[in-house]
């Protein structure tokens, strides 16, 4: 397993509206390697308007989306306010989920509303 705070592995080219990752890390009192998507509130609205043909109408909130554990690795999407995903932004989402200690699977909103434009 991986040792240190920040280490992960990168599985996508910086910087980006959306990275993924993996990391060890804690899970309901167990240790997991977490497959994560980091992605900005812009792209991800972006998405949700790609997928069900409407434009969003409000703003959004930061997220942090514990999915399901497929093949060994704890899913986990996770909503950011911010112009670009780069390496800073993944050490401290690292550090972040890391720091949860009672994280639970589920959709957990954080943060002020923010205002977004789709691209």
């Amino acid at each position: 397993m991986i040792d240190r705070l920040w280490d992960f592995d990168l599985l996508t080219t910086l910087p980006s509206d959306v990275a993924r990752i993996r990391f060890s890390g804690q899970f309901m009192d167990r240790e997991v390697v977490w497959a994560a998507e980091v992605i900005t509130l812009n792209a991800y609205a972006g998405r949700r308007c790609a997928q069900s043909g409407e434009i969003p109408n409000k703003g959004l909130r930061a997220f942090i989306d514990v999915g399901p554990e497929i093949e060994g690795l704890q899913t986990v999407l996770i909503g950011l306010p911010v112009d670009l995903i780069d390496e800073p932004t993944l050490r401290k989402s690292v550090v972040m989920l890391r720091n949860y200690k009672r994280l639970q699977s589920g959709r957990h909103e954080f943060g002020d509303v923010y205002r977004f434009h789709v691209k």
